[in-house]
């Protein structure tokens, strides 16, 4: 199996995105008290994908520079992406809640194809032309440029959206490479995450291949 830059984040951005869609088309456009607290959820999650298309464009572009104008073709679409991004922030500023389902809807769209496509050109482009050593040098630059609240909201939200064989991986790695404090900090955050089955097949998992003691 490969080194995968993107597929972790990608499939936790679609599960908290997806819910947070659900909850605004299920909202009362009419009811004044549940919208502001929606509407800074959608903010924080703009700010999330801009901040994670920058880290792509800083660490992972130069890599598809190298190879052709992949990186070309992936930073038109994230100017695409922003100006998507500025059309659901109009709504949010003028309060126009009975809008910003639909808009928030085509930015999950236009936001969904776009990833695909950077799974596509990974595995197209990146995988035969880079080892997993060298794939695997961008992400601990993007790792240590993290500070530890970063990591430890980055692991939080990967908690409900990733399956167990992801977490088994992420979390002997942090095992592996982490001090104490954050390996415990880590098993406190999926102790208060994960339901109780979950919790209990993660922590068996990690006893079998020597993570948990």
């Amino acid at each position: 199996m490969r080194f995968d830059l993107y597929t972790a984040i990608h499939k936790t951005q679609r599960f908290h995105l997806g819910r947070l869609a659900d909850r605004i088309g299920r909202a009362d456009a009419t009811d004044p008290d549940i919208w502001p607290a929606l509407a800074v959820e959608v903010r924080t999650w703009l700010g999330h994908l801009r901040a994670h298309a920058e880290h792509e464009h800083d660490l992972i572009h130069p890599l598809f520079e190298r190879c052709g104008d992949s990186a070309t073709v992936l930073d038109v679409e994230h100017e695409a992406l922003e100006r998507v991004m500025h059309e659901v922030e109009q709504v949010l500023d003028a309060s126009r809640w009975g809008e910003l389902y639909a808009r928030f809807a085509a930015l999950l769209g236009t936001y969904f194809v776009h990833i695909a496509e950077e799974e596509r050109l990974q595995a197209a482009v990146l995988w035969p032309r880079y080892s997993d050593a060298e794939l695997s040098e961008v992400f601990v630059r993007f790792r240590r440029s993290r500070s530890a609240e970063d990591a430890s909201r980055d692991l939080e939200l990967m908690l409900p959206a990733l399956p167990l064989g992801e977490l088994t991986r992420i979390y002997t790695d942090i095992r592996r490479s982490a001090p104490s404090a954050v390996w415990e900090a880590s098993m406190a955050s999926a102790r208060r995450i994960l339901p109780c089955a979950e919790l209990q097949q993660l922590e068996s998992r990690l006893l079998a291949v020597g993570a948990l003691t």
